[in-house]
Parts: C-alpha cells; sequence; structure tokens
C-alpha cells in the first residue's frame, strides 16, 4: 500500500491523467492523505503510533543519525546483492545471432 503525503501538485496533474490506465485493483492501494493527516483515523487503523515519528502524526521520536542511517542502507545492500533477483534477466543476443 502507498499512502503519498502532499505530493506536488504537478504530480495531482499527472495522476488523472495516468490514472485511468492503472488496474482497480492497484488504485486500491494507493491513498492520498489529507493536509490534516495527523487528526485522521488512517494512521491509527494502519500503523502503531509509538513507531511512527511525531513529525508524521505518530509519538516516537527518532533523531536521524547520518552514520546509523547510512550503515543501515550498506547492510540491506549487502543482503539484496546476495538475493536472487525478482525478475530474471533476459538472456542475452550475441552478435552472431543479430547477423542471422
Amino acid at each position: 500500500e502507498a499512502m503519498l503525503l502532499n505530493p506536488p501538485s504537478v504530480f495531482r496533474v499527472l495522476w488523472k491523467l495516468i490514472r485511468p490506465f492503472i488496474d482497480k485493483r492497484t488504485l486500491r492501494k494507493i491513498s492520498f492523505l489529507p493536509r490534516n493527516f495527523k487528526e485522521c483515523d488512517i494512521l491509527k487503523e494502519r500503523f502503531n503510533l509509538d513507531d511512527l515519528d511525531t513529525a508524521l502524526g505518530g509519538r516516537g521520536d527518532f533523531p536521524y543519525d547520518h552514520d546509523k542511517y547510512g550503515a543501515m542502507m550498506k547492510a540491506e545492500d549487502e543482503v539484496r546483492k546476495n538475493r536472487p533477483p525478482l525478475i530474471p534477466p533476459r538472456p542475452s543476443t550475441s552478435s552472431a545471432e543479430e547477423d542471422s
């Protein structure tokens, strides 16, 4: 599920153009949060507010630590490197096949 918070106005224009081409099942998974999102029940329904930062309407206080965040991202990159791809790569065509 995707929740969009204060997307730029250009996004809303583009959204109106592409929305008719998106599957209805996918559309149900996309929510635009209203400007008063902190007062809405949508956050309470989907998140543990203790795990959500106060800037996003939760009760958690998670100060940003660049070094800690960077180390976490590097660890995730290592895990992804060792995982098989979700979509197998297409077999490459050799130049001999292209010439025939």
